[in-house]
């Protein structure tokens, strides 16, 4: 954080002092368990992010809602399996009343911050469904305001990264279907690089650079609105690098109590085999899906496949990042895909 942006945040602050609040973050401002959160998903139209300044308006009342929709349940009871089908490098505590359990990731919960304990590495090439490591990422310290950070290294096995989170800015936010006032725009980076030997002693080297903006408001136990943006650049042996860009955006749509965290604990493990893959891969789930789509790095459907198939050739694609939706009539469930 740059000192002109500081004084320039200081002299507006006074400007602004009288017509609006500087809105801070607490621990309320966190998922709660037994909540499951709706977000629909936003065509995202790349309007330039303003991220330094108080008062602001952000104008993206012209992005397109979409159809679909993003359920994210939250939970406290330890039999929650967030990593179907995936091995561990280190072990979430069962008997740790602080971890709050989702799909893919266990945060940790406490009067002064929101951790990001555990998570999965989809492409990590110690195994082919997934690698859970744990990470202790700080994402918010409570309170958290305008011109608050946080920055972090980490060295973890065979990855090296950072994590910077600041509060660069606040004010009105509009969207297609309603108007926040007051709302903290937090921005997150992230950077992430590993280095793996494969067969031979050849090195291949994958790096992924992510962006990630997320508007509060007081009342908000999730951001009302989210925009992700990222880079992932792969090098394989001597071979020139290979750029793949995705971005998606969602909308926060409504939060519901969840009477069915124990079902979907017990979910049967949905595996795409092998990953990354140079054509063939095979699907190995006892799930019965009405849908299976192939995506694009940009979120787009390519391909649409019989929602019986246990094998896809994906040979004819061009190498890079791609996803794999699972749909049926209670959930879609999303693998990314790696095309050598």
């Amino acid at each position: 954080m740059n000192f002109t942006r500081i004084i320039t945040a200081m002299i507006m602050g006074i400007s602004y002092a009288s017509s609006i609040a500087q809105p801070v973050l607490t621990v309320a401002n966190t998922p709660q368990p037994g909540s499951t959160y709706i977000f629909q998903s936003v065509n995202w139209n790349n309007t330039p992010i303003t991220t330094d300044g108080v008062d602001l308006t952000w104008d993206f009342s012209s992005v397109a809602i979409e159809d679909d929709t993003l359920a994210v349940p939250y939970t406290s009871d330890p039999g929650f399996n967030s990593f179907p089908g995936a091995c561990f490098l280190e072990e979430p505590s069962n008997t740790d009343s602080d971890l709050l359990r989702t799909k893919d990731y266990i945060y940790r919960v406490t009067d002064t911050s929101l951790v990001l304990a555990f998570a999965k590495s989809c492409g990590h090439f110690y195994t082919t469904v997934g690698c859970v490591m744990q990470l202790d990422f700080t994402k918010l310290r409570f309170p958290f305001n305008l011109l608050d950070s946080i920055h972090e290294n980490w060295s973890h096995f065979d990855r090296t990264g950072f994590i910077d989170v600041s509060a660069a800015s606040y004010g009105t936010l509009i969207l297609p279907d309603t108007t926040y006032l007051n709302c903290l725009l937090v921005h997150t980076m992230l950077y992430d690089h590993a280095n793996y030997d494969t067969h031979g002693g050849h090195i291949h080297s994958m790096s992924y650079s992510d962006d990630h903006y997320e508007w509060y408001t007081t009342s908000a136990e999730v951001p009302v609105f989210s925009v992700y943006k990222g880079m992932a650049v792969d090098v394989y042996y001597m071979g020139p690098p290979s750029f793949s860009f995705y971005t998606s955006a969602f909308i926060f749509n409504r939060k519901q109590l969840d009477t069915h965290v124990e079902s979907i604990a017990q979910t049967p493990p949905l595996c795409i085999y092998p990953n990354p893959t140079k054509g063939k891969i095979e699907i190995r789930s006892d799930l019965k899906f009405d849908k299976i789509t192939i995506l694009d790095i940009h979120g787009r459907s390519i391909r649409t496949v019989p929602s019986s198939a246990t094998h896809i050739d994906i040979g004819d694609l061009s190498s890079g990042i791609y996803f794999i939706q699972f749909i049926s009539a209670n959930s879609v469930l999303t693998q990314r895909l790696l095309r050598q």
